[in-house]
């Protein structure tokens, strides 16, 4: 009997080719885009996010209190996928956060995408780069902690 590994030597997968994108549908989805996404929590200041840890205290004076406009937290959009994308190091601790639309509380969204929805949760047991992925056309964000790759993605605690 054969084990998996020898298996897989005898049927190869075959070699990945990339995809073409089609300009046009690149445009388009750009066209349908916002012009920023960002995520407006309980998250620290940009400039501690990667210092000293700090514990995720809203009363504490780093914390980011909620700026649907901070820089720090603006996410980036990327065509060929349609997704928009942030990846910030952040200490141990409880962030509650929506994701927030061109630097206004006037469209947002929380738990399951829903506009003006309940507060997104995620919670860190340790320090560690977290990556945002923010789908525009369903609304909903996604995050996975980076710093340890044998944990499964995250998803926030509400969803």
């Amino acid at each position: 009997m054969s084990s998996p590994d020898s298996s897989r030597a005898n049927h190869p997968l075959p070699a990945l080719k990339p995809v073409p994108v089609d300009p046009s549908v690149v445009l388009d989805r750009v066209a349908a885009q916002p012009h920023t996404v960002n995520i407006a929590g309980t998250f620290p200041s940009p400039a501690t996010s990667s210092g000293s840890p700090s514990p995720a205290d809203p009363s504490a004076s780093n914390i980011q209190q909620w700026d649907p406009a901070e820089p720090g937290y603006l996410m980036a959009y990327h065509p060929t996928d349609g997704y928009w994308w942030l990846t910030v190091d952040l200490p141990a601790g409880q962030y509650d956060y929506k994701v927030t639309i061109d630097e206004s509380w006037e469209e947002n969204y929380g738990v399951r995408g829903m506009r003006n929805g309940p507060n997104l949760s995620l919670e860190l047991r340790i320090a560690q780069k977290v990556t945002f992925c923010f789908d525009y056309d369903t609304k909903i964000i996604e995050t996975t902690e980076l710093d340890n790759p044998t944990t499964p993605p995250l998803a926030p605690i509400d969803q």
